[in-house]
């Protein structure tokens, strides 16, 4: 959050990955980057983004990104994108709702989902900011996925045994409250 911070950050930096918390502020850090980035004279810049942005989303994150993006592609920075679906990571949060409730709460039905690990996409981002990637050459969008999406709720088919695994239909208000945040 510190502005002034970021220029000092930047001396003799040539690449940046800019990543941070999703937000309300996400849109305006991200962008203090991209203005200090130009500054500095960094080269180029990865951003890790989503799998589909829109200035008019109905989800307030797609929303952000896609400002940041459009900063981005105006920079005049080398710049590549990076689209992850979903972090194989994220199942962790439901950890607690299946040990203490034995129900798996997301909404995501029975939908297949490309779930790729946050060191796969951490290799991709080190990758194009090193030179060790052919599409680095030219600005772009590069998509993050798996090669076999899956049903959440297939990988939690081990779970059913141990923690009496149920499907929840009704979404705790802390769930809910969560969801209508980001949206």
């Amino acid at each position: 959050k510190n502005q002034a911070s970021i220029p000092l950050a930047l001396e003799g930096v040539s690449g940046v990955y800019l990543v941070s918390p999703g937000g309300p502020e996400q849109a305006e850090l991200q962008g203090n980057m991209i203005e200090a980035a130009q500054q500095m004279g960094v080269r180029r810049l990865v951003k890790l983004s989503t799998l589909s942005v829109s200035g008019d989303a109905d989800m307030q994150m797609s929303r952000w990104h896609a400002q940041t993006e459009e900063q981005l592609r105006e920079s005049g920075l080398e710049y590549t994108i990076l689209r992850p679906h979903y972090f194989m990571q994220n199942l962790f949060r439901h950890t607690k709702s299946i040990r203490v409730e034995g129900r798996f709460y997301a909404p995501m039905g029975h939908a297949k989902i490309s779930m790729v690990d946050i060191r796969d996409i951490a290799g991709v981002a080190v990758a194009t900011l090193t030179g060790d990637c052919p599409e680095r050459q030219q600005s772009k969008d590069i998509w993050v996925l798996s090669d076999q999406p899956v049903e959440v709720f297939s990988l939690m088919g081990g779970l059913q045994t141990v923690a009496d695994f149920q499907r929840g239909s009704d979404l705790p208000s802390r769930v809910a409250d969560h969801l209508l945040w980001l949206g």
